[in-house]
């Protein structure tokens, strides 16, 4: 994969002709949308490898070939399209200053890595891939959970004698859902987050982080890169933005001696959360790249060919 650098497509390069033009951004963050832009294209390309690839074995394959996709490769594919396009999201966001949705994604982005990293390391962790059949599983044997939820929303407004739009669960497919979470709850025993179903042993997103970098995998790749040290900065403080707590406030005035309530853009604001939003896309590509089998050389050959720089 990627045996020879590609340039940017007319896409890319009309989109950063058109940043490098916008006075409203500082240098800085031109030179971080170049970064990101780089990261962003390079998904793309490893997207249009694998499907080629799969193409091709799907030609070449008798009818009696499994079709089935290795659990690693399926979840990486959901996390390698989410990443691209909050990325994405990202992109444009910058080109309007909005810095603090920019944060709220940047808590996205670094939870899709922290449990993407930690199923890829899984077998190193825990000795067991089962985590990643847990995963894929996970969402379907979750159903259940949701209909008891909405099950006693109606119920509350109901003893009011107030009208709930929202249609139930056909009781037909009740048992169906009940019997998919007791499934569940046999198959992985240890997988709990307190009452509830979980996809893994470690049900706080802060363990799963530091268990990831307790293996010093990502040493081989990004030095003092720490996930738990994003987790405790870049997410903390992007939680209180999308949970709407108070510390909030301060997000959403101007710096000016008036502290008047700002809407729109703030540039200024804005430098430390887009050069976030790189370091965990940068984190998550390498990732995918250890899955697919890509080489680490050629992956960073083909970002620094796009303009991609750190200093």
């Amino acid at each position: 994969m990627l045996d020879e650098n590609k340039e940017f497509n007319m896409k890319w390069t009309s989109a950063l002709k058109g940043i490098k033009n916008m006075h409203s951004l500082s240098e800085v963050d031109k030179a971080t949308l170049r970064n990101l832009s780089s990261i962003l294209y390079t998904y793309e390309l490893i997207v249009e490898e694998m499907n080629t690839k799969t193409r091709r074995l799907q030609q070449i394959a008798s009818n009696e070939a499994s079709n089935k996709v290795e659990a690693l490769e399926y979840i990486s594919q959901y996390c390698l399209s989410h990443q691209y396009e909050l990325g994405m999201s990202i992109f444009y966001l910058a080109q309007q200053g909005y810095g603090n949705s920019i944060s709220i994604l940047n808590r996205s982005i670094l939870e899709n890595l922290i449990n993407l990293s930690y199923l890829w390391l899984s077998e190193k962790i825990n000795n067991s891939v089962l985590e990643r059949n847990a995963w894929i599983e996970y969402y379907k044997a979750k159903f259940n959970s949701l209909h008891k939820g909405l099950t006693r929303f109606k119920k509350h407004r109901e003893k009011r004698r107030e009208t709930v739009h929202t249609p139930s669960v056909d009781p037909s497919k009740i048992k169906d859902l009940q019997e998919r979470e007791q499934n569940f709850r046999e198959k992985y025993p240890d997988f709990k987050n307190g009452k509830h179903i979980f996809w893994c042993k470690h049900p706080y997103l802060s363990d799963r982080a530091r268990k990831v970098d307790d293996t010093k995998v990502f040493k081989n790749f990004l030095e003092k890169f720490y996930l738990e040290e994003l987790y405790r900065t870049v997410y903390a403080m992007a939680s209180d933005i999308t949970h709407g707590s108070s510390s909030i406030i301060d997000a959403y005035l101007s710096q000016n001696n008036k502290k008047e309530v700002m809407f729109g853009g703030d540039y200024t604001t804005m430098t430390n959360c887009l050069q976030r939003s790189v370091v965990s896309l940068l984190a998550s590509i390498i990732v995918l790249g250890e899955i697919y089998d890509i080489s680490h050389e050629k992956l960073v050959s083909q970002l620094h060919h796009l303009g991609y720089n750190v200093s």
